[in-house]
């Protein structure tokens, strides 16, 4: 024995067969001997139900889950489509949430199904079982779906070096023009050992220090005596 729960979800594209207005459909469940029933959405191509049936199956290995999908009339129902597959196939405590396509349905039809086998089925893998489990008792919430974007290479980023700061520049001090002063006339001194021009109005003795002066009484000069020979006699001054 083992235990089953099925959640109807939704469906969508259903054939419309109505003359007038949309179909009122509803979904019937049947696992072995067990059959359970949907209520009727009112006048919808696209119903959602999402209701919960509980199953307990005698034998998992050979039982099948049907689906079968009606439009509520006043006189007879009308058939719009059926599913069934194996039960072998499911996961022990892993959620089977698919969209199944409906078999003789008028159009590409489609039914939202959640089904999970609580105590039979293939052993799960590493991650998956008792987690997931609450999916099928927990009301459905509608996401919308998320688009994907598109992945943006960031370009590296390189780090600018680090600002050098900027030396103070120190103005270089004005240097004063120091005024220019008349040079003094030197005084041209006399080179020693050469005679020099006496002064007007000096004597000549005094124009060439350091030589002797001429003085009277050397030949050729004035003042120097003259001598008078006087035959053989006495000389005279």
């Amino acid at each position: 024995m083992g235990r089953l729960d099925v959640r109807i979800v939704e469906a969508r594209n259903l054939p419309n067969t109505e003359l007038i207005g949309k179909p009122d459909p509803y979904v019937v469940v049947q696992v072995e001997q067990s059959s359970h029933k949907t209520s009727v959405a009112s006048s919808t191509v696209n119903p959602k139900w999402d209701e919960v049936f509980k199953f307990v199956v005698a034998d998992p290995d050979s039982s099948q889950l049907e689906l079968k999908l009606w439009n509520k009339n006043m006189v007879s129902d009308d058939f719009m489509g059926l599913y069934k597959m194996n039960l072998s196939g499911l996961t022990k405590g892993v959620v089977n949430d698919q969209w199944i396509l409906l078999q003789q349905c008028k159009t590409n039809a489609e039914i939202h199904v959640r089904i999970m086998a609580h105590d039979f089925g293939r052993e799960p893998a590493p991650g998956q079982g008792a987690p997931v489990a609450a999916a099928v008792a927990s009301p459905v919430v509608y996401q919308q779906p998320v688009m994907q974007q598109p992945v943006v290479m960031q370009q590296p980023v390189y780090q600018q070096p680090p600002m050098m700061m900027q030396q103070p520049v120190y103005q270089q001090p004005v240097m004063m023009a120091q005024p220019m002063y008349a040079q003094q006339p030197m005084m041209q001194q006399p080179m020693m050992g050469y005679p020099q021009q006496a002064p007007q109005g000096y004597p000549q003795q005094y124009a060439q220090p350091g030589y002797p002066q001429q003085q009277p009484g050397y030949p050729g000069q004035p003042g120097y005596p003259h001598h008078h020979h006087h035959g053989h006699g006495h000389h005279h001054y």
